[in-house]
């Protein structure tokens, strides 16, 4: 059935009492079931920024205030990816409609794109960087159709 990734969902203490986190919940759409819960690794593990599902729904991209990323298979319960990117936070991810590519904005102002070669993890760029640039990208989208296909 449908899913949805929440971010910043309540969570109950030991105690009771209701308390926010920015973990990754997948939610069963049709009945609110929660399918999965996900606490991503890293020194912010609780300051989730962005989470971004993959074209095909298999993966989620996430995001953190310390410039990591980790792309999580929820079907599986495991973590594809996790490593320290950007500098700074994590503003915006985006897949590639075919997910070869994931791109990623920073508030160190820089554009990133990992690459995923056919059935292995995500890697550092192999692909040059953005340049700086002087404002917040808070969104990222590829284009259906590569320039070089037409």
């Amino acid at each position: 059935g449908k899913q949805v990734a929440v971010l910043g969902m309540g969570d109950v203490g030991d105690n009771g009492s209701t308390y926010w986190t920015h973990h990754v919940h997948v939610i069963d759409v049709s009945t609110g079931e929660r399918k999965f819960k996900h606490i991503p690794q890293g020194p912010y593990k609780d300051v989730v920024n962005c989470v971004v599902w993959s074209p095909s729904s298999g993966f989620i991209a996430i995001g953190d205030a310390a410039g990591r990323i980790e792309v999580v298979e929820p079907s599986k319960r495991r973590v594809q990816f996790s490593e320290k990117v950007h500098k700074d936070g994590i503003d915006a991810l985006a897949w590639h409609p075919d997910e070869s590519r994931l791109a990623s904005s920073s508030e160190d102002g820089r554009v990133k794109i990992l690459t995923a070669a056919a059935g292995q993890p995500l890697r550092l760029p192999d692909v040059p960087d953005v340049e700086r640039v002087h404002v917040t990208i808070t969104e990222l989208l590829f284009s259906e159709e590569d320039e070089d296909d037409e």
